[in-house]
């Protein structure tokens, strides 16, 4: 499962700092969501792979639980993962496809409202060469004068 330990450090609190959860429905709920990130959320099938036959119940006693909706959950999950996944230097729209949006621009507007910036301003920052030079050309320029180059060590 990706994001372990993510997971289990997002499962024992939710955004509002609540109680751990004791419910075997809500830990099966947030289970599920983690093991479809990437996929749009269905409330029906979501309460009947937990063996709920109601959404609204469910969410009812994930709310009493956690402190938040499912839906609440399932972005903070999605925007914690992606905040991760794009700090190591995964492209934004693999990232996007990563945590279940199709559309670059509605990750991008709900990464913006969860960290109050483009994701890009996340990122490390890309070593990208001047036109016209290579990598090797660009070792040996930077190269401290008597230094070995970059092919030579």
């Amino acid at each position: 499962m990706p994001h372990r330990a993510l997971m289990t450090d997002l499962s024992i609190e939710g955004s509002s700092g609540a109680r751990p959860s004791r419910s075997p429905l809500v830990e099966r709920a947030q289970r599920h969501i983690w093991n479809n990130l990437d996929q749009p959320l269905r409330w029906r099938e979501a309460a009947a792979a937990v063996g709920c036959n109601s959404p609204r119940a469910l969410n009812h006693i994930f709310v009493r639980e956690t402190g938040e909706t499912i839906k609440e959950h399932v972005v903070r999950v999605r925007m914690l993962v992606a905040m991760g996944d794009i700090r190591a230097g995964i492209k934004i729209g693999a990232v996007a496809l990563s945590v279940g949006y199709r559309s670059r621009s509605n990750f991008i507007a709900t990464f913006r409202a969860a960290y109050g910036g483009n994701p890009r301003t996340f990122a490390p920052p890309s070593r990208t060469l001047p036109v016209g030079e290579d990598l090797e050309t660009q070792c040996a320029r930077e190269q401290p004068e008597g230094q070995p180059t970059c092919t030579s060590q």
